[in-house]
């Protein structure tokens, strides 16, 4: 079977097999939240809709679950595909609706987290992906569109439509988190089948030698009946020279592949690596939160003062230049350095979105809350470096302030204003974050497992080509030995030495066997460490 003009290995088809399963199961289980949510807070135009996605959803679900074992990627393709062509034939209705009842601003969310899920529930395809996001970004664009061609534009959420757009970067990210798990993933699979292959060599080897040797014992055992000459004498010496070649043979067959790979040399390789991908994700922190505030920063200047907008600048200010610290520091990477950096980044982001947030209570128009802290999960998801000690505490203390800022600031009252499925989007944006954050650990410890695997490979290959180079000393001493069997039977005509003849037959085929044998170049066997992507966030 082939796959982009590449055989796909047995164990790749079934891990994709349950990675299609897992993306139906999460796309299934997507489907009934947003069915079994919106049915009691949504007006009864989209109830009959909404009672279809819950019971499809629901029922989906169950059966992925119930067949996880036995996965059938051709169904589970089938579904997710339907499932998001359903929702981008969906929306365009649900936001006419919404925009004919006079809250456009309601019709915003879907496609922001519709751009997030996709890029967690579309299996295998990174052009795929980012097709569908691009689709559903276009259904973001249309809500605003369509409220202009109403006249009804002052509906709309404060900063509309920069800050859907502004969601297409962590579901891009996301994207291609998922797409550099795959990557490791097969890496892994070739890299455990290589090893497979070279640690085969070890017993062919041991079966070499045994016949070596049983075969020579034979030569010696009737040498010893020929009458001396000089033919006789080589022939002993090819055979102590084959004899030598043997003892190599064993010695090196017998020592453990793993022997020069010492534990300080693969600790140091793991926190080289553990040290650049740290920094690697504060220098995407940084940059995706300068990015960010420039965006937010003249939507805060004209719809929430200037002293809002001053907040984001300085925000802002703060992603550069440790942005610009981090990028020079980059050759020598730091673990405590990428942590300090994002943990500072992360403060001043959700101290400027915190602040900001009270600008909408003397603004009398719709806005969507909390994007600031929406966007800083998404961010830490995809950045921070661990899972319990930094990532997951940062993002669930996000939403826990968003929440509770958000009964504080009395938004509940404000449900004119905002969204009738406020709180429950944050939610789902938590959600989001902390799958963002598992894919993102998998991929790291992926990363570490496959370091290690390399080691063993490389101390594989090494012993291998050894094996390899003491096969080729065998060939000079057995080529004398032919021509010297043939002398011996010529100067013995009396003497029987078919049994000669026969063991060096069997030594000349059991070289041919081993000439047959091939290790390759190391540097297609490492293919980790040559991987451009190698670390990458």
């Amino acid at each position: 079977m082939a796959a982009g003009g590449r055989t796909v290995d047995p164990v790749e088809r079934e891990l994709n097999a349950h990675e299609a399963q897992a993306s139906a199961t999460a796309t299934a289980l997507l489907l009934f939240l947003w069915g079994a949510v919106s049915v009691f807070v949504v007006p009864s135009q989209f109830r009959a809709i909404d009672i279809t996605h819950t019971v499809v959803g629901a029922v989906a679900c169950v059966w992925f679950v119930a067949t996880r074992r036995r996965p059938r990627p051709l169904l589970a393709y089938a579904f997710t595909g339907a499932a998001i062509a359903d929702t981008l034939v969906v929306l365009p209705w649900i936001t006419m609706v919404w925009c004919v009842v006079g809250r456009p601003f309601e019709a915003v969310n879907v496609p922001q987290v519709g751009m997030l899920t996709v890029a967690l529930i579309v299996p295998r395809s990174l052009a795929l992906g980012i097709a569908v996001l691009a689709a559903f970004l276009a259904e973001g664009l249309f809500v605003t569109l369509y409220a202009y061609d109403l006249g009804i534009q002052a509906l709309l959420p404060v900063g509309e439509p920069a800050l859907t757009v502004c969601f297409c970067l962590p579901a891009v990210g996301l994207l291609l988190l998922r797409e550099r798990r795959r990557r490791l993933a097969r890496l892994h699979i070739r890299l455990q089948a290589d090893s497979d292959a070279l640690a085969r060599l070890n017993p062919l080897f041991a079966d070499v030698r045994a016949e070596l040797a049983t075969q020579l014992a034979i030569v010696a055992t009737d040498l010893a009946g020929v009458a001396e000459s000089p033919a006789r004498a080589s022939m002993a010496r090819s055979c102590e020279r084959l004899g030598a070649v043997d003892a190599k043979l064993g010695a090196l067959a017998d020592a453990s592949p793993l022997a020069r790979v010492t534990p300080v040399d693969v600790t140091r390789r793991e926190r080289t690596f553990l040290a650049a991908d740290e920094q690697l994700g504060a220098v995407v922190f940084a940059a995706l939160g300068a990015v960010l505030a420039i965006v937010f920063s003249p939507i805060a200047f004209c719809e929430l003062g200037p002293a809002y907008g001053i907040n984001m600048i300085a925000c802002g200010v703060i992603n550069t230049v440790v942005l610009a610290l981090l990028l020079r520091t980059r050759r020598q990477p730091s673990q405590r350095r990428g942590r300090i950096a994002v943990i500072v980044l992360y403060v001043a982001f959700l101290v400027a979105s915190s602040v900001n947030q009270h600008a909408y209570l003397a603004v009398q128009r719709p806005f969507n809350p909390f994007v600031g802290h929406k966007l800083l999960m998404l961010m830490l998801g995809l950045t921070a470096a661990s899972w319990v000690s930094l990532g997951l505490p940062l993002i669930v203390f996000t939403a826990a302030e968003a929440l509770t800022l958000y009964y504080l600031l009395g938004f509940d009252a404000l449900k004119d204003r905002i969204s009738v499925v406020e709180p429950g989007v944050m939610l789902a944006f938590l959600a989001i974050s902390v799958a963002a954050l598992l894919l993102r650990d998998q991929r790291r410890v992926t990363s570490l497992v496959l370091l290690r695997d390399e080691s063993r490979l490389s101390a594989l290959h090494r012993r291998a080509v050894m094996l390899l180079s003491l096969r080729d000393q065998l060939n000079t001493p057995l080529q004398t030995l032919v021509v010297d069997a043939t002398r011996v039977a010529l100067q013995n005509p009396a003497r029987d030495v078919s049994r000669v003849h026969a063991a060096v037959a069997r030594l000349v085929a059991l070289s041919r066997q081993l000439a047959q044998l091939d290790v390759p170049v190391e540097s297609q066997v490492a293919s980790f460490a040559g991987d451009p992507l190698h670390g990458a966030a």
